[in-house]
């Protein structure tokens, strides 16, 4: 299911994967007629924490260059490198 917003409200999901943008670049890249909601983004970030709840997170900052973080059960750990 996509969708913003959708980590911490109690949806079980078989894998998250968060795309990641700080508030500088969300900024940047909303339409101005759409500003009024930013701030739900930045609340969203700080109260619930969409970063340390997902399996994977694209750094998307760039879109032309994301970057994927892999983590919880998707992360290389030590015992698995051959």
């Amino acid at each position: 299911m996509p969708g913003p917003l959708l980590q911490g409200v109690g949806l079980a999901f078989d894998v998250v994967v968060h795309l990641r943008v700080a508030p500088a670049a969300r900024r940047r890249r909303f339409p101005a007629d759409q500003a009024w909601e930013l701030p739900a983004f930045d609340r969203y970030d700080d109260e619930v924490d969409p970063v340390a709840l997902a399996d994977a997170v694209v750094l998307a900052d760039r879109p032309e260059h994301p970057a994927l973080v892999l983590q919880g059960r998707f992360a290389a750990r030590d015992d698995q490198v051959t």
